[in-house]
């Protein structure tokens, strides 16, 4: 496993620990995938009212789905991986499928990714954040991820595509 992750955070270097911002939708660049995504989603709910889990398509959006997860609540603020796709199972050298949410990271990472979470669907819209994550034997690499809840009777999931900042 490439990542520098330890369950006492000793060796999470506090570059990464800082790295962590919320950005604006005007922050993320409409080619990323998760501007696409963001994009899309806007779209979508603005023709539909909600996003829900059978509006997605691959197809329609290939450039979206290598960096898109998607994870499904069991009990409330559990989150397991249901998806990850190919480009981030490569950035991370390893698979979360059928992970849970904060496997294999620090406690406060799992915690902000909660949060995230739980603003998304407060406020019925995406959340949108940067961070860098520590690889060993490698530079750090800053990614973008977007969190997307869906509505009505996919209330469990949450798509989450994360990429690094540049493709």
């Amino acid at each position: 496993m490439s990542l520098e992750l330890d369950a006492d955070n000793v060796h999470w270097p506090a570059v990464a620990r800082a790295s962590y911002r919320r950005l604006d939708r005007t922050e993320v660049p409409p080619s990323h995938p998760v501007g696409l995504m963001a994009d899309w989603h806007d779209a979508v709910v603005g023709a539909r009212g909600c996003f829900r889990e059978q509006d997605f398509s691959s197809a329609n959006l290939p450039r979206i789905e290598p960096w898109l997860q998607i994870l499904e609540e069991g009990a409330p603020g559990v989150f397991r991986y249901r998806f990850v796709g190919g480009g981030v199972d490569e950035l991370l050298e390893f698979s979360d499928s059928g992970q849970m949410l904060g496997y294999q990271v620090p406690d406060h990472v799992l915690e902000r990714r909660r949060k995230e979470i739980a603003d998304s669907r407060r406020d019925g819209k995406p959340v949108f954040s940067t961070s860098v994550l520590p690889f060993r034997g490698k530079e750090f690499i800053s990614v973008i991820r977007g969190i997307f809840p869906c509505g009505e009777e996919n209330e469990a999931l949450v798509f989450m595509p994360v990429a690094p900042y540049r493709l």
